[in-house]
């Protein structure tokens, strides 16, 4: 997907940003290792992400580190089980939060295969009802 480069970083190693599935949710998380609303919505991500995944629902997630240091992003990445976008491609980054007019962290935006939003406050539908947001999610996709 041209919107977030040519590659992601995963648990194994560098991976196609073409391998993303966009019949499924994909979201955005943009978060910092140094913003303690950060590290706690972050658990919450990985609660609801480990459990639609052994639901087998389809689902990703691609962190957007707002770190300074790439030790931080590593550190705080570590914990993640989803993919990144590459603490080295820092203008990716910022042009995605100039994208979705990113104020304030964490965000979490639902894109489409084009890097279009189709819902920017998906933090707040998480927190919510966690048991509802995997069918809304996947409801803005079939649309």
């Amino acid at each position: 997907m041209a919107f977030l480069k040519t590659k992601l970083l995963s648990k194994l190693g560098e991976v196609p940003s073409s391998s993303l599935d966009f019949s499924a949710p994909v979201l955005i998380f943009f978060s910092a290792s140094w913003a303690f609303p950060c590290l706690k919505f972050t658990t919450s991500l990985i609660d609801f992400y480990n459990k639609e995944k052994s639901l087998n629902n389809k689902l990703e997630v691609v962190f957007a580190s707002l770190d300074s240091q790439i030790k931080f992003f590593d550190y705080y990445s570590e914990k993640m089980p989803w993919l990144s976008i590459p603490f080295e491609e820092r203008n990716v980054i910022d042009m995605l939060a100039y994208k979705y007019e990113l104020e304030k962290i964490p965000f979490l935006v639902q894109v489409d295969k084009e890097g279009e939003a189709l819902e920017l406050n998906c933090h707040d539908i998480l927190l919510r009802d966690p048991s509802k947001a995997y069918d809304y999610f996947k409801g803005l996709v079939t649309k």
